[in-house]
């Protein structure tokens, strides 16, 4: 099977996973890391060292299908940014209305349909026991053999070890991961011992994507006016 473009091999920063924003903020951080993930997955990265070896050239956007699995508010804010890429956006999500995933420009379809057409795959969905390793070695060889899978959600909906063995299976041409089925990664001598942070088309991100100064400062505020309220017998929000 041929591989889609080079891109740099997955390494995971060690750092201790950041709980969720109260309110849903950091589900408005989430959206630019996925975009970013989505952009570079097509674009193809190329590692410094391998510069003068292989075309830093990368695949056009415009005109691929960006597939979305769930259609919640981090996935309603990406297919928002993603239209203006030029890419046809579709969604499955069993639990919205299809009209009102028509109402955002975006085309509803079945899963079936979401795995076989999609050129880059976002799995924006939650860890449920249904959802569990939906992305197997079996679903993953459905996918297009130029397809990409980008994961923002949580790691265990998609098997590592099939991800491992999907380019040699005829399945994903490569992945963007935000999370991994294990986190944090095993250590082996000091250093994540995870197979995909070896593979050159594998990229991983350390799943913090709404840290940030301001993230940190609105997560103080948020928890001393909640104590307040609750201090001065309000209901917590």
């Amino acid at each position: 099977m041929a591989l889609g473009r080079p891109v740099r091999a997955g390494r995971v920063l060690l750092q201790r996973h950041q709980p969720p924003l109260p309110g849903g903020q950091d589900r408005l951080d989430d959206a630019p890391r996925l975009l970013g993930l989505f952009a570079a997955d097509g674009q193809g990265g190329v590692a410094p060292e391998d510069v003068q070896q292989q075309s830093a050239a990368g695949l056009q956007i415009r005109g691929q299908v960006l597939g979305l699995l769930s259609f919640g508010v981090i996935a309603r804010l990406v297919a928002e940014r993603a239209l203006a890429f030029g890419v046809e956006v579709w969604a499955h999500d069993p639990f919205v209305d299809e009209s009102e995933v028509r109402a955002r420009r975006v085309r509803p379809v079945s899963f079936d349909e979401l795995v076989e057409g999609a050129d880059h795959l976002v799995v924006q969905a939650p860890l449920t026991p249904r959802t569990h390793h939906t992305f197997d070695r079996a679903t993953l060889r459905r996918m297009k053999p130029t397809a990409l899978l980008v994961n923002t959600a949580r790691g265990p909906i998609v098997e590592d070890a099939a991800l491992h063995q999907a380019p040699t299976e005829g399945g994903s041409a490569g992945a963007a991961l935000d999370d991994i089925e294990e986190e944090p990664a095993k250590q082996r001598d000091g250093r994540p011992d995870n197979p995909l942070l070896d593979l050159p088309n594998v990229i991983v991100t350390p799943h913090a994507a709404y840290c940030s100064e301001e993230a940190i400062g609105t997560v103080r505020t948020i928890v001393a006016e909640e104590a307040a309220r609750v201090l001065t017998g309000q209901p917590a929000r």
